[in-house]
């Protein structure tokens, strides 16, 4: 078991976990020599070809911390800046950028050139371009990395969800998108071709944070396409499966991607389904939302596939196909009406959009940190001198230059530097950190055990997660001792109190004698600072007008892990860790309470149909 895992260890991982030939993952991005080289360590390629190579095997890359250095944390300086233009609609301000990022791009990156021609093409579609000219547009970003694409040659190939983005954008402006008509799917051209995307995407392998960022979005497009023709009542009934699938994604994943446009088609259907089923009438059937839910759903869209389930997991069986009636579809337009009004008013009090406008989310990332300066910052924190730190490392003129932001550093020097910080170098992308394909497969089960309360199978993997994961790696031991206690307090074994023992054992393995120390809300926004444990400082930050009794706090220890952050959220049910200087925008705390609880007394309702088992009485 590997003491440091780096990123080609990663890399090469999950590629043969997943069955992955080396052809298939480089095809548009680098030859299969070149991608060989990089898994055997020999080659670094820059952040956007790491990124590019991970979507593509399923994994999300925003969320996670990356480590980058000053030239690569200029270019994505750059291309934050753009997508905030681009989404406020500043034309010359995106022009400017987008001249800046041309500059950068000299190495002719093609991942970078499709980022810029993307940007593009949503500055056209808010200058009205016509059909032919973003069909062009996306189709030419397309090429740069999928070449083949026009020819129709897309099942079964891996992509970004970037790329099913640009290939979905390419097809709801009229391309030919090869023969679908063959596979069976009905409505127009466009429409048959968008079942024919979703199910290669359905298939795809990716993780369910990176499909909430997409299957909304094609479902919704699959929609407006259906409905241009005639629908009959199986057609309405898949279509209110698919989107009830999507939905059910989001809420797993706490995401509203599309939310909006998903119930406003369900709406839009149900009218049509109801006004069909109105000439056969029959005897409606009590019905609550969950009964009506739990037959919507009696078919699964999303099927996992057998590589990708943890080892001896079955797949979970759909509900029992039923019968839909009028009163069940009178309680679910109820609901959605409900929800779709709630999810308006939010969002009209923020001015918010109520509706997704662009794809800049597909790129935005929030976590990257140049090597430079979180050397320096967690240093200070510690009080530990320059010469301290560099002893047996490198030179001290060396450190002052890598903490300036002046030079490049090998990933030898700066690992061994975050290592003496008490910093795991690591490179990953769950919140353990693991080179093998099955444990990333049973974490991922186990989180969703945890989610649908299922603690008799969630307590069962982390036992074979712990014997597969190397324990001596920090971040593995604190996510371990984390979920160990939610786990064992949902169970019954253990007291809250003694969870919270638990949580803040896992958290003081790299923040020593550092505890959170409670803060009380004024109730007008004006919270008072407290000392925390170790000369830091936390600073109280409430969101105007926050009558919630709820704090963000500021703990100036910056920059601790990701797994770090996480800890001090759990520790208390009204804190709210936010990390100076990391360019982390969070929504008010009440927009986010909303959130949470439009998406738990939706899991209230419907849990039974997943754990398949009466819910726990709160």
């Amino acid at each position: 078991m590997e003491s440091r895992i780096y990123f080609h260890d990663f890399l090469a991982g999950m590629r043969k976990g997943k069955g992955v030939n080396l052809e298939r993952l480089s095809s548009g991005l680098c030859s299969a020599e070149m991608l060989s080289r990089i898994e055997a360590g020999e080659r670094m390629p820059d952040k956007l070809m790491r990124d590019r190579l991970m979507e593509r095997l399923g994994f999300e890359n925003d969320g996670f911390e990356d480590y980058l250095q000053p030239e690569e944390y200029e270019v994505w300086q750059t291309q934050e800046k753009l997508l905030r233009a681009v989404e406020a609609k500043e034309t010359a301000e995106a022009e400017r950028l987008l001249g800046l990022l041309e500059q950068a791009d000299r190495k002719e990156n093609a991942v970078l050139s499709q980022f810029c021609l993307a940007m593009r093409a949503q500055l056209m579609q808010y200058q009205g371009a016509s059909e032919k000219e973003l069909r062009e547009a996306f189709r030419e970003a397309l090429s740069l990395t999928v070449p083949d694409i026009p020819a129709g040659k897309w099942e079964g190939r891996l992509l970004a969800v970037q790329e099913w983005n640009l290939l979905m954008e390419y097809i709801h402006y009229g391309a030919d998108a090869g023969s679908v008509a063959a596979k069976g799917f009905a409505g127009t051209y466009t429409a048959q071709a968008v079942e024919a995307l979703l199910t290669a995407m359905q298939s795809s392998g990716m993780d369910d944070y990176s499909y909430a960022k997409i299957f909304p979005k094609a479902v919704y497009y699959l929609c407006l396409e259906r409905m241009k023709s005639p629908l009959d009542s199986a057609a309405c009934r898949r279509l209110l499966r698919i989107c009830a699938e999507a939905v059910e994604n989001l809420r797993s994943c706490m995401r509203m991607y599309w939310l909006c446009e998903l119930l406003e088609a369900m709406e839009r259907i149900l009218e049509i389904y109801v006004g069909l089923l109105k000439a056969d009438f029959r005897e409606p059937a009590p019905a609550s939302f969950g009964q009506a839910w739990n037959r919507l759903m009696g078919e699964t869209v999303k099927t996992q596939p057998a590589a990708d389930r943890a080892e001896g997991e079955a797949e979970e069986p759909g509900a029992p196909e039923q019968t839909d009636d009028l009163e069940s579809l009178s309680v679910l337009a109820t609901q959605i009406r409900e929800w779709r009004g709630t999810l308006t008013g939010i969002y009209r009090e923020y001015g918010i959009a109520e509706y997704m406008e662009n794809f800049c989310y597909l790129y935005s990332q929030t976590k990257n940190y140049r090597i430079g300066d979180v050397v320096r910052k967690r240093r200070r924190m510690l009080g530990m001198s320059a010469q301290e730190l560099c002893g047996g490392i490198c030179s001290e003129k060396s450190l002052r230059r890598l903490e300036n932001n002046k030079v490049k550093t090998q990933r030898a020097i700066w690992g061994e530097l975050f290592t003496k910080l008490g910093l795991s170098p690591e490179y990953h992308r769950e919140s353990i950190v693991t080179e093998r394909y099955e444990a990333i497969n049973i974490y991922r089960s186990a989180k969703g055990a945890m989610n649908n309360y299922d603690m008799e199978k969630c307590h069962h993997l982390l036992q074979r997660l712990e014997e597969l994961v190397n324990t001596d790696i920090l971040a593995n031991r604190q996510e371990l001792k984390s979920m160990d206690s939610i786990c064992r307090l949902n169970k019954g074994e253990i007291t809250a109190d003694e969870c919270m023992i638990g949580l803040q054992e896992a958290l003081l393995q790299n923040v020593e004698s550092v505890t959170l120390i409670g803060v009380e809300g004024t109730g007008d926004g004006e919270l008072p600072k407290r000392g925390v444990e170790g000369g830091a400082i936390a600073e109280p930050c409430a969101h105007e007008n926050n009558n919630s009794g709820q704090a963000w706090i500021s703990i100036h220890v910056s920059p601790l892990s990701e797994s770090t952050c996480k800890l001090l959220n759990r520790l208390g049910t009204e804190r709210y860790a936010r990390w100076c200087g990391r360019g982390t925008n969070h929504p008010p705390i009440r927009l986010k309470n909303h959130m949470s609880s439009f998406y738990q007394g939706w899991r209230r309702e419907t849990r039974d149909r997943v754990v398949k088992k009466e819910p726990k009485k709160s």
